[in-house]
This record gives structure tokens, C-alpha cells and sequence, in this order.
């Protein structure tokens, strides 16, 4: 009777480390549910619709590229003009069927009656607070609608450093003298990512608009955003790509949609080496530096969820193996045990 047993003690140790890598590989598939769904700036198409047929698409470019802002007029045409093709766009009076976001980054100091802080500062346009929704710590956003450009949004951090208060909307600050009134203070955006990629420096958010009020002169578009309609896979990275195009080393095309989705990040694992290495002259913004470092923990955590599934994997195989070997032996105690539960129904059934 020995010998048809397969479960044996060592069978039994083998399970339960089966079973223990397998919890493994699914908590560690759980953190990169969890992170990969944590950067707000990877999950606009998310928040815009509930719909799954929409996709965020990110450009990056060089200041060498020279995108200007009344280039996004065109932009923005050339892409209605591919989701009318290709029967994307709403009925008319349901709403819009694309968001559109770009920005850019300087460095300007920002005083009030107290203090005059060095300030990296994001130049925004478009729906830029629908990709970067930040936390409020009291006002509001400014919009491209706007009628007054003299608006600004400022982290907490500047916030303390100007005024010694979070709660100081309505404000005045100063950059180079002219007056700029604080729409809102923000919590400051960096996260469970990278601390490090925000930076110690302060950050404030202008509009292009205000920022040419300061320089007196034109700002180069250094980030396009856009959340489309996606009628088949590849259409919207497609029809981006199409539209703005620059030299390949002054621009990098990124689709945040399903960034660090199994098969994504799969394909990122087996080019981990090609991961970090710089091949362009564009300085991503640190939203993006932060997707980035998230990129490469996420593919090394997947790895490591992969490796935890062999024992699992291993242990099926040994058990196929065992019961394929054992099969005749198993097959003739299956048609005992069925023929001696048969001749028990029988009985009853006579007894009765």
C-alpha cells in the first residue's frame, strides 16, 4: 500500500512551500496594482472617463524642437481631423471627446513683503490641473479660461517660505515686480515614488499667458498631454506621433495608458538594461522622472513575482509526472473503489 501512495511527507513539505511562494507572487503582484495606479499623472484617462476605450498620450521635447504655443492650434486640428476620420468624435452637445494639456519649466524668484525664494516653476496651458490634479490645501485652480492671467499656484512649501501659512489665497506675490495674486496653495506633488525627483526647491504654476507677461517674450512648449478617444489599439499614439514630429533625438512619445500593465512592464523586463539609458536630448519633467523610477521598480518587482511562481509551476509538474507514472495503478483503484460503492447501492437498494 506504500508504494501507491504519492503523498508522501516530502510531498507534503513540497506543497506548502508551493503554496507559500504562490502568496508571494500574488502580494507581490498586488503592490504593483496598488503603485502602479498611484501616480496621478499616469491615470488622466482614467479619471476623464470610465469608458476603457481611452488612452493618455505624453510628448516630451527639447527646447531645440521650438514647439510654440500657437502651434497647438494646428495640433488640436490635425487631431480632430484624425478622430473624425476615424469616427471618434461625440454627437454634437455631448460633451468633449479629447483633453489636451502642455507645459513647460523655468526657474524665477517669487517674492512677497518678506521673503524672495528661488522657484522652479511649471508654465502651464491647456486642462494641465485635469493630468496634475494636486491636492488642495485651500483656493482654487486657474483655468485657460480665465479672464485674469494674473493668477498662480504655489505648493505648500513656498507658501511657508513667502508668508509662514498655508492658508494665504487671495495674496499677492511678485515676479520680477509685477504683481501675481495666489489662485491656491497645493500640497507638494511629490510621492511614495521619489521625494528625491520633486526636488528641495519650491514649485509654483503659472499660465503661458502670465509667463509672457513676465518675459515680454515667446516659451517654448517643452510637454504635450492629451487623453483621446482609442476606437482600436495604437490610435492615439498613432495620430500623435503623426502630428507633432520633430528630430528623433529632440522628442520621446510616451503612451501612459496601461504603463505598467503585465504585458507592458514584461516587455520593459527584458530590455531593463536599455531602461535608464538616455538616447535624447529632451529633460522629461519630474512627473515623468517619477513614472520612470516607477518603471524600473515595477519590472524588477514583476521579476521577482515571476521567480515565485516556478516552485508552484514546478510542483504541478512533479505531480503530473507522478500520477501519469502511477496511472494504471490509480486507474484500477478508481474502478475498485466505484465498483465497491456500486455493490453498496446495490445491497441497499435490495435491503430496502
Amino acid at each position: 500500500m506504500e508504494e501507491r501512495r504519492i503523498f508522501r511527507r516530502g510531498t507534503y513539505i513540497y506543497l506548502a512551500l508551493s503554496l507559500l511562494f504562490l502568496i508571494a507572487a500574488a502580494c507581490l503582484y498586488g503592490v504593483i496594482l496598488f503603485k502602479g495606479s498611484s501616480l496621478q499623472s499616469q491615470t488622466g484617462a482614467e479619471r476623464w472617463s470610465q469608458d476603457s476605450r481611452f488612452s493618455q498620450i505624453s510628448v516630451f521635447l527639447s527646447s531645440d524642437a521650438v514647439l510654440r504655443e500657437d502651434s497647438l492650434l494646428d495640433i488640436n486640428k490635425g487631431l480632430e481631423r484624425k478622430l473624425k476620420e476615424a469616427s471618434a468624435l461625440p454627437s454634437e452637445g455631448t460633451g468633449r471627446a479629447y483633453v489636451l494639456s502642455y507645459s513647460s519649466e523655468t526657474q524665477l524668484n517669487i517674492s512677497s513683503n518678506k521673503a524672495d525664494v528661488q522657484t522652479n516653476v511649471v508654465i502651464t496651458g491647456g486642462d494641465f490641473f485635469k493630468f496634475h490634479p494636486m491636492k488642495l490645501l485651500s483656493g482654487y485652480y486657474f483655468t485657460e479660461s480665465d479672464l485674469n492671467y494674473d493668477r498662480i499656484v504655489i505648493d505648500d512649501n513656498l507658501a511657508w517660505q513667502l508668508y509662514g501659512s498655508y492658508d494665504v489665497d487671495g495674496m499677492k506675490v511678485y515676479i520680477a515686480e509685477k504683481p501675481f495674486i495666489i489662485a491656491a496653495v497645493v500640497k507638494s506633488d511629490y510621492n511614495i515614488v521619489s521625494k528625491e525627483i520633486y526636488g528641495d526647491k519650491p514649485r509654483a504654476y503659472i499660465s503661458f499667458d502670465a509667463m509672457q507677461i513676465i518675459l515680454e517674450s515667446e516659451t517654448y512648449v517643452t510637454c504635450f498631454e492629451a487623453i483621446l478617444p482609442e476606437p482600436i489599439n495604437g490610435f492615439g499614439i498613432g495620430a500623435v506621433k503623426e502630428i507633432i514630429s520633430s528630430d528623433e533625438k529632440l522628442i520621446e512619445y510616451v503612451q501612459n495608458t496601461g504603463r505598467y500593465s503585465f504585458i507592458t512592464l514584461l516587455r520593459k523586463l527584458g530590455n531593463m538594461s536599455t531602461l535608464s539609458a538616455r538616447k535624447t536630448n529632451v529633460i522629461p519633467p519630474y512627473w515623468e522622472n517619477d513614472a520612470r523610477i516607477l518603471d524600473i521598480r515595477l519590472a524588477i518587482i514583476l521579476f521577482f513575482s515571476l521567480m515565485s511562481t516556478l516552485i508552484p509551476l514546478s510542483f504541478i509538474v512533479f505531480l503530473l509526472i507522478s500520477v501519469f507514472r502511477r496511472r494504471k495503478i490509480y486507474f484500477n483503484d478508481i474502478k475498485r473503489i466505484a465498483s465497491e460503492k456500486f455493490e453498496r447501492i446495490s445491497q441497499n437498494r435490495k435491503g430496502k
